[in-house]
């Protein structure tokens, strides 16, 4: 993959627009329902949990998964 912004192919520029994409509203999902989980007292403060996700792409018959261990917010973010 190419660095230089001015030289990326098309299929790069479309590449990198779904993982930014995918990344901004992950995020503010995952933050979303961290705090509200949080008020409703179904989670505690600085909890670990367990988020996993998954990418597919049927027509390159890939499956991709990245598990990972977060943690809630601390009571004063």
């Amino acid at each position: 993959m190419n660095n230089d912004k001015h030289n990326m192919t098309k299929s790069e520029v479309s590449l990198r627009k779904f993982l930014k994409n995918l990344g901004v509203t992950s995020h503010k999902m995952i933050e979303e329902k961290l705090y509200s989980n949080l008020k409703s007292g179904s989670f505690d403060y600085n909890q670990e949990i367990t988020i996993n996700a998954e990418i597919k792409i049927k027509e390159l018959d890939l499956n991709h998964s990245v598990s990972a261990k977060i943690f809630t917010p601390e009571k004063d973010e």
